[in-house]
C-alpha cells in the first residue's frame, strides 16, 4: 500500500503536460503490445480469412535469398521495390540466418520500432504547434486498422513523412530533404509529394540536395542492378490493373451487379478486375493522378503562404487523399499513408474530416481481412462495406482539398475555415523557439 500510495502522489505531482504525455506512452504501450501479439500470431486473427502475413512470408524469400544464398538484389532477386526497404527486409533475414530468430518475430518488433519512431515524430511536431492531437490520433487510429501495419513496410515511408515535416517545422529543410528522399526510396508514392515540397519549401536548393543525396546514397551499392531496379519496380507499378479495392474497381464491381461484365481476376499479388473497358479506366486513373500533381503545384505556386511548414503538411494530406481516389490501387495498408500525414496537419483539419477518416479505417479493417473472400465472390453486404469505404475516402479528399484551398489564400470561398487555418498557423509560428526559425 506504501508503494502504490508514493506512486500516486508522483504521478499526482506531474504537471499536466507531464501527465498527458505519460498517458500517451502509456496507450501506445498497450495498443502495440495487443497488435504485436495479433500480428505475431496471424492465425488466431483471422482463422478462415485470407493470410495477412502472405507478405511478410514474401520478405523472408527475397531476404533469404540475399543473405544465405548471396543474390544481387533486382538482378537476382526481383523485388517491387525501391532500395530504401532493404534494411527491413535484411535485418529479420540476418537473424533468421544468424541467430535462428523467426523472421516474423523480428519483422514484427522492427515495425513496431517504426511506429513509435513515428509517434515521435507526432510529439515532437505537436510540441512545436501547440496541439498534441496529431499523436494521439497516431496512437489511436493505427490499430483501428489492424495487425496488418506490422505486416506491412508501409509503416517505413509513413513515417519518413512525418519526419519531414518535423524538420520542416524546425527549419531544417536539408534534413526535411533526407527523410523525403528516404520515403521516395522506400516506396513510390512520397515521390509524387516531392514537386509541392520542392514549391513550397523556402530553402529549395537544400531541400532538393537533401533528398539527393539520400536518394544517390541509396542507389550507390546497386549502381550494377539499376536497370533490372527500373524493371522490377517502375516496371511493376506501371503494369499493375485495376484493383478491386480501388474506387474504380468498386465501380467495376457495382457495373458488374447491374449487368455489365467484369471478373475478378488475381493478378500482382493482390485481386484485380477486367473487363472491356479496363484498358481506359486505367488511362484515365494515370491521367487524372498526373492532373492532380500539376493542379497542386500550380495552386501551391500561387499561395501566400509558400515557405510555411504547416501549408505543406496541408498540402501532402490533400494530394495524397486525392491520389488515393483516382489511383487505380487502394490497398489497405495505404491508409497509414493517409493516418501519417492526417496526424501530422491534424490541428488543421476539421472534425468531420478526421471522423471521415476514422470511418474510413473502421470500414477498411472490416473489409480486410474479415469480409475480402465474400467481396471477391460479390456478396452485397461485403460491397457495400467497401462502396461506403469509398465514399468516405472520395468526400474526405474533398475535404481535405478545400481546407486546402482556404488554407492557400487563392480564394475567398470558406472565409470562416480560411480565418481558423490562418489563425492556428499563426499561434503555432508565433510559438516557435528562437533556434527552430
Amino acid at each position: 500500500m506504501g508503494v502504490v500510495r508514493s506512486v500516486g502522489l508522483r504521478l499526482a505531482s506531474l504537471r499536466p503536460l507531464d501527465r498527458r504525455l505519460l498517458a500517451l506512452v502509456g496507450v501506445f504501450l498497450f495498443t502495440r503490445l495487443v497488435m504485436a501479439f495479433l500480428a505475431g500470431n496471424p492465425s488466431l486473427y483471422t482463422r478462415s480469412g485470407p493470410a495477412v502475413a502472405v507478405d511478410v512470408y514474401l520478405y523472408r524469400d527475397w531476404g533469404t535469398q540475399i543473405v544465405a544464398s548471396g543474390g544481387m538484389p533486382y538482378s537476382e532477386v526481383p523485388i517491387e521495390y525501391p532500395p530504401g526497404i532493404l534494411p527491413f527486409v535484411l535485418i529479420p533475414a540476418w537473424l533468421l540466418h544468424q541467430l535462428k530468430v523467426p523472421f516474423l518475430l523480428s519483422f514484427v518488433v522492427l515495425m513496431t520500432v517504426v511506429d513509435g519512431l513515428g509517434l515521435l515524430g507526432l510529439q515532437r511536431l505537436g510540441r512545436r504547434w501547440g496541439s498534441d492531437l496529431g499523436a494521439w490520433l497516431w496512437v489511436v487510429a493505427l490499430p483501428l486498422l489492424g495487425p496488418i501495419v506490422l505486416l506491412r513496410l508501409d509503416l517505413v515511408p509513413a513515417v519518413a513523412t512525418i519526419w519531414c515535416l518535423e524538420r520542416a517545422a524546425a527549419g531544417r529543410w536539408t534534413a526535411g530533404g533526407m527523410f523525403l528522399g528516404f520515403g521516395c526510396l522506400a516506396k513510390v508514392y512520397p515521390v509524387f509529394l516531392l514537386p509541392a515540397a520542392i514549391v513550397i519549401a523556402p530553402q529549395r536548393r537544400r531541400l532538393i540536395q537533401g533528398a539527393l543525396a539520400v536518394g544517390l546514397l541509396g542507389i550507390a551499392p546497386l549502381v550494377g542492378s539499376i536497370r533490372a531496379m527500373a524493371t522490377h519496380v517502375a516496371g511493376y507499378h506501371a503494369d499493375r490493373g485495376i484493383q478491386i479495392e480501388s474506387l474504380w474497381g468498386n465501380l467495376l464491381l457495382l457495373a458488374d451487379r447491374l449487368g455489365y461484365d467484369a471478373t475478378v481476376r488475381p493478378g500482382f499479388g493482390s485481386s484485380n478486375i477486367t473487363a472491356g473497358i479496363a484498358g481506359t479506366v486505367k488511362t484515365l486513373s494515370t491521367v487524372l493522378s498526373l492532373v492532380v500533381i500539376a493542379l497542386v503545384v500550380w495552386m501551391a505556386l500561387r499561395s501566400r503562404l509558400r515557405g510555411d511548414p504547416q501549408y505543406l503538411a496541408a498540402t501532402f494530406f490533400a494530394t495524397l487523399a486525392l491520389l488515393l481516389v483516382t489511383g487505380r490501387v487502394l490497398s489497405p495498408q495505404y491508409l497509414i499513408w493517409l493516418l501519417a500525414l492526417a496526424a501530422a496537419a491534424a490541428h488543421l483539419l476539421q472534425r468531420r474530416t478526421m471522423a471521415l477518416l476514422l470511418t474510413a479505417i473502421l470500414l477498411t479493417h472490416l473489409e480486410f481481412p474479415f469480409r475480402f473472400f465474400d467481396l471477391l465472390s460479390g456478396e452485397p453486404v461485403s460491397l457495400a462495406v467497401l462502396t461506403l469505404r469509398n465514399a468516405c475516402l472520395l468526400t474526405l479528399a474533398f475535404y481535405a482539398v478545400r481546407a486546402w484551398l482556404a488554407a492557400s489564400g487563392t480564394r475567398s470561398a470558406g472565409g470562416s475555415h480560411k480565418r481558423q487555418l490562418t489563425v492556428a498557423m499563426s499561434r503555432s509560428l508565433a510559438g516557435q523557439r528562437p533556434d527552430d526559425r
